[in-house]
């Protein structure tokens, strides 16, 4: 039991010294963007554009080393030439550090709505209530939820990133249109959106299966329904042909 506690109290304080350090490296990091826009932007006396460079070559070797090229840190001699060219030409390289952290960003934010995407669908495909308006908001929160992730793509540059939202896509207009029936007016509306959006980021699969699917709900219903649906599935084709 006291092993135990040991072992616990010793991952506590490994932790917190973790805590710590990337507090610092966060602090350390707000020092360096003040420090770039008062080298860049303002005038400032030789000596202390002196020490800021310096401070801003360090952290740039960091940046290129550990971030940007994610250098073999056992080749020693060759990291620390990267770090000092890194140094030398501090000022691209934290410029490049500060897309590579939007680019990250942006990412995570395409993977999160793509998961937001998942729940919301799987409550779809879960839907059992003959009650057809909390079945329509239902799936008007997975359209928007699913044309949300996919405006996002087109600042999307992984591959796994861009997968994770278009089958989340896909999930969503399946679901969309196996429930469409019982709201069919409310999932056609959303299966044209989807597929809208799907085409406008290149998702061309997506878009004709939104297609599939709204010829499949003018298949079965009545005539003045009928000319809707095939209406809004023509509108989508022509979207698609549309693009380059």
């Amino acid at each position: 039991m006291s092993g135990g506690s040991g072992s616990r109290a010793e991952r506590s304080v490994s932790d917190g010294r973790l805590a710590a350090s990337v507090a610092g490296a966060g602090a350390a990091g707000g020092a360096a963007s003040v420090l770039f826009a008062l080298v860049t932007d303002v005038p400032i006396g030789a000596a202390i554009r002196t020490v800021a460079i310096v401070f801003l070559g360090t952290f740039a070797g960091l940046v290129g080393v550990y971030v940007l090229a994610n250098s073999d840190r056992k080749d020693v001699v060759r990291c620390l030439v990267f770090a000092f060219l890194c140094g030398f030409s501090w000022k691209p390289l934290l410029e490049a550090g500060q897309v590579y952290v939007q680019t990250v960003t942006k990412q995570a934010g395409a993977v999160q709505q793509a998961s937001k995407v998942d729940a919301e669908t799987a409550s779809l495909e879960k839907a059992t209530s003959s009650d057809t308006t909390q079945l329509a908001a239902t799936i008007r929160n997975v359209g928007a939820s699913a044309e949300a992730a996919n405006t996002k793509l087109p600042s999307v540059t992984t591959r796994a990133a861009r997968e994770k939202v278009s089958a989340s896509t896909t999930k969503a207009i399946d679901a969309i249109g196996t429930v469409g029936a019982k709201a069919p007016a409310t999932a056609s509306e959303n299966l044209l959106t989807l597929g809208s959006a799907a085409a406008a980021s290149g998702d061309t699969a997506n878009a004709r299966r939104a297609v599939l699917h709204l010829d499949r709900l003018a298949a079965t219903a009545p005539p003045l329904q009928r000319r809707l649906y095939e209406s809004r599935a023509a509108t989508l084709r022509g979207r698609l042909m549309l693009r380059p």
